[in-house]
């Protein structure tokens, strides 16, 4: 709005009529206000912005639709406005004075000389913008809604709410102190206060050092160097255990390590391990920095666990420099031991001479020497070989207690040795006192469980009740959640289970030890019915265990991961105890397992037993060389490696052998090593711990006579196939009326040669049963499998005893039996009134803890005269065996987990 043609005094009235808050006469000269009820604003009809002409013909200021400023001598009329004060009447009658807002924005560009953007600033008037939205936030004030006051302590207030409580502003963790970091290391088990032990041990000779170095820069290479050597074990141990039983247990495991590590005779046993000691507190001394350790001179009588986490001084250190990744590092100097490499033992020396060439400083500015062990090749050999005086030592009690923590285990064994069938066969480790010294798998089972209830009754037992075979399982699952909790499997190795089965009512309707199997092989299913979630299928289609995150972080892994392999490790182990194969399991894999996780123990007649094709590539891998043609193995390494073969065609003769020992460990194990997270949780599972009373379960299989090969023969010999089957399977005398309604169908072939055809069979005699079985068969039965060989042997196996597994050493009912029957036979008086009405309408009665099947003779002599009547021609076997077959099928496929009768 261009203004600059107005004078001053017609500014002044502009500014005075706009601003009323700015006057222009005094006070006394302006008439009172009448203030009276509030009427309406009045609403100025809409005009369209013109531009009037003024008196000497230029345009007047437009500004707004209805308002137009005309200049008239000395004063400025508004139209459309209300008159000025000075002109309005004196009346008590008129209405307030009410001053409606005016925009002054010009509805057309001016083209004065004012710049854009710069509205009234030019004016020099100060604006009052004060009461600009005062109408709006009155009448929001008025109608819109506002939130409850909050209430205080004392009631309603209308003061404003104070302050909350201060927060202190996040800030850094606290810094570890020396006391926190010693209580990492050890925590309650149970009432035993147990600790967490790294032992590092380096060889040493007669002319090493009297010190040797603490490596903090080079940790974790000395760390990975020992491991690989077996010089490294992890261990768990009471605080109250005496040190030297701990060296000794130590020495023991180094003697059983593929090394085969031999002390001299001339050393005495409890020198064989020299306790080391911190030098000033482990504090870096000297120009280069280092923490140094010394023998340890005092006498080891008395010392425990205890005092040596107390010393902080000898064996802690100011900074805690004992203390790695929650653990109490403990050193110690092997007294010159020789040991086996490349099948030749080598002298005492030349290991601890490799170590020192090979980390001889601490000092991360100047690099390690990368040289290969080359001195321990170069050893001289035989320099110890007398076998008469040699020390045989019982295996150490306390590493049952360490195989019993549910971390895993407790020692780190070489996963892939340099080589593997070189000449020298593998030897179990010998056992002098042993615990459990049976040939069968019942007496174990009986022995390992009360071993591990000792003080309890012999009618003590785990009671269950569900619904079905199902919710059973699924309380079982729960229980075994509370033992991998605990790391306590004493409550599951009660000494008798007491699985019931109950209706709506609350009703036993069915208990007993085939309930007990079936509801153990049940939990089983549930994990192997998830396919490669846990297992991954490897040679000859035998499982191991899937690895889930094989470069996760440990602390990364889901919890619940760990515990469910966990439990299914234990549930392989229950079933073992029970008689029951843990099938599609390998069980060269609880092999490993058992044995301390060596690889030697997989020695060629065992691979070859079970994975012939493996055992003959393997001994072919190393009747070449490194110089041979391997274009032949590509199909292996395809499969276990997932690689070609080009990265392998340059080789030498150390790497050529370690490829044969990784060739069976991929194909066996898998390609991750068994040191992982998930691996040790399924071995703690297996191990079946019961730590207060130094229990372990693969402990107790390598008591048992003949060993773990023996112990595990015996498991796979439950599987179950057709021609099994018809050798176990007892079927009692044959009706008369059948064997007559047989010959007038002309089926001249006996009742026994028609089951045995049905399990010889595979798949579903009419192609309609898939579809029809699905809406009545459990969920845990696998209709997939229906095709393979072995299904219905299986199937009737497991409905008939309540497991798909033959046991050989059960006690009197060592045989299936089935038992075709008429309606008026003693056996079918002795049913109850539902179970007797059931078998007349041609169910089959399955009682599992008896191990039988009772067939009524009626339904299938009923059977035998439709088909006869639905056939045009003349009956045969070959004609009726598919009837009988979808009869004898579905009766056991329902009947699985649906039992009903003790």
């Amino acid at each position: 709005m261009d203004l600059s043609h107005l004078s001053a005094e017609q500014r002044e009235q502009l500014r005075a009529m706009l601003f009323p808050a700015a006057p222009t006469a005094p006070p006394a000269q302006q008439p009172p206000l009448q203030h009276s009820a509030p009427n309406p604003a009045v609403v100025l009809p809409p005009t369209q912005p013109t531009h009037a002409i003024g008196p000497a013909g230029g345009p007047t200021a437009t500004i707004a639709p209805g308002f137009v400023l005309q200049p008239s001598g000395t004063q400025l009329h508004v139209e459309g406005a209300a008159p000025p004060p000075s002109t309005q009447p004196q009346s008590g009658t008129t209405a307030p004075i009410t001053t409606p807002y005016m925009s002054l924005r010009p509805a057309a560009t001016s083209t004065g000389g004012f710049q854009p953007f710069l509205g009234m600033a030019n004016l020099g008037l100060g604006l009052n913008t004060s009461n600009a939205n005062q109408a709006r936030m009155v009448s929001a004030a008025a109608r819109l809604p506002r939130p409850p006051r909050l209430l205080s302590r004392s009631g309603p207030s209308t003061n404003r709410r104070g302050r909350g409580p201060a927060v202190q502003p996040p800030a850094l963790p606290p810094h570890r102190t020396l006391q926190s970091s010693i209580d990492t290391c050890h925590y309650l088990n149970g009432n035993v206060h147990t600790v967490r032990i790294t032992m590092k041990i380096y060889p040493a000779h007669s002319q090493s050092g009297p010190h040797w170095i603490l490596y903090q820069s080079f940790r974790r290479p000395v760390s990975n160097w020992l491991n690989q050597h077996h010089l490294l074990y992890e261990i768990e141990r009471p605080a109250n255990a005496g040190v030297q039983e701990v060296l000794n247990d130590v020495a023991s495991l180094m003697q059983a390590s593929p090394m085969q590590f031999r002390f001299r005779n001339s050393i005495d046993p409890r020198h064989r391990l020299a306790l080391l000691s911190l030098i000033s507190r482990g504090q870096a001394k000297g120009r280069d920095g280092t923490v140094r350790l010394r023998l340890y001179g005092s006498d080891l009588n008395g010392l425990t666990i205890s005092h040596l986490l107390s010393d902080r001084t000898q064996f802690v250190g100011a900074q805690a420099v004992c203390i790695e990744d929650g653990r109490f590092v403990i050193y110690a100097a092997a007294n010159g031991p020789s040991y086996v490499n490349n099948g030749t033992r080598k002298s005492h020396s030349s290991l601890a001479r490799c170590f020192e060439s090979r980390f001889s400083h601490d000092n991360c500015f100047v690099p390690l020497e990368n040289g290969q062990d080359s001195e321990m090749d170069a050893g001289v050999s035989g320099e110890e070989t007398e076998v008469e005086g040699q020390l045989t030592l019982p295996e150490p009690q306390a590493l049952t207690n360490t195989e019993s923590v549910i971390a895993g285990p407790v020692t780190s064994y070489l996963q892939v040795p340099p080589s593997i069938w070189d000449g020298h066969p593998w030897v179990p480790q010998s056992l002098v006192n042993r615990r459990f010294g049976t040939n069968s798998i019942i007496e174990l089972n009986h022995d390992y469980r009360r071993a591990a209830n000792p003080g309890s009754d012999s009618e003590a037992s785990l009671h269950l009740r569900g619904r079905d075979v199902n919710d059973l399982a699924k309380a079982f699952d729960a229980c075994l959640d509370e033992a991998v909790a605990n790391k306590d499997f004493s409550r599951i190795l009660a000494p008798r289970y007491d699985f019931q089965q109950v209706d709506s009512d609350g009703i036993v309707t069915s208990t007993g030890r085939g309930i007990d199997r079936e509801v153990l092989y049940t939990a089983f299913e549930k994990y192997r019915n998830q396919g490669s979630a846990y297992l991954q299928t490897l040679s000859d289609d035998l499982a191991s265990v899937t690895v889930a995150y094989p470069v996760t972080s440990p602390s990364m892994i889901p919890s619940r991961r760990l515990t469910s392999l966990g439990k299914l490790g234990a549930i392989c182990a229950l079933m073992m105890l029970s008689g029951q194969c843990p099938a599609p399991f390998n069980p060269l894999l609880f092999h490993y397992i058992i044995n301390h996780c060596d690889l030697h123990s997989l020695h060629p007649a065992l691979v070859g037993a079970w994975h012939p094709e493996l055992c003959a590539d393997i001994r072919r891998w190393n009747e070449l060389g490194p110089t041979g043609d391997i274009s032949s193995f590509q199909s292996h390494f395809s499969t276990f490696w997932n690689s070609e073969l080009s990265p392998y065609r340059e080789r030498d003769e150390a790497s050529h052998k370690q490829i044969a020992a990784e060739m069976l460990f991929r194909a066996v194990i898998g390609s991750t090593p068994p040191s992982h997270e998930e691996f040790r949780a399924f071995i703690a599972g297996f191990s079946l711990p019961v730590p207060g009373q130094n229990l372990s379960l693969t402990s107790a299989v390598r008591d048992f006579q003949g060993g773990s090969e023996a112990f595990l023969n015996l498991v796979w010999a439950s599987l179950v196939g057709p021609d099994r089957m018809m050798n176990i399977l007892h079927i009692r005398s044959t009706p008369r009326g059948l064997v007559d309604e047989f010959e007038i169908s002309n089926i001249s072939e006996s009742f026994e040669e028609i089951v045995r055809a049905f399990l010889l069979g595979s798949g579903f005699p009419y192609p309609t049963m898939l579809e029809d079985l699905k809406a009545v068969v459990s969920p845990i039965i696998d209709l997939s499998l229906a095709s393979t060989s072995n299904f219905r042997s299986r199937m009737l196996m497991w409905a008939m005893t309540g497991q798909p597994f033959f046991q050989e050493d059960v006690g009197r009912f060592i045989h299936p039996t089935i038992q075709v029957t008429d309606n008026s036979s003693p056996a079918v008086a002795s049913l109850g009134r539902d179970e007797r009405a059931l078998f007349t309408q041609g169910t089959i009665i399955f009682r599992t803890c008896f191990r039988m099947a009772m067939m009524p003779a009626a339904h299938i002599i009923s059977l035998l005269r439709e088909h006869r009547a639905a056939t045009s021609g003349p009956t045969s076997l070959a004609s009726f065996q598919p009837v009988f077959d979808r009869w004898l099928l579905t009766e056991a496929l329902v009947a699985i987990g649906n039992h009903s009768i003790f």
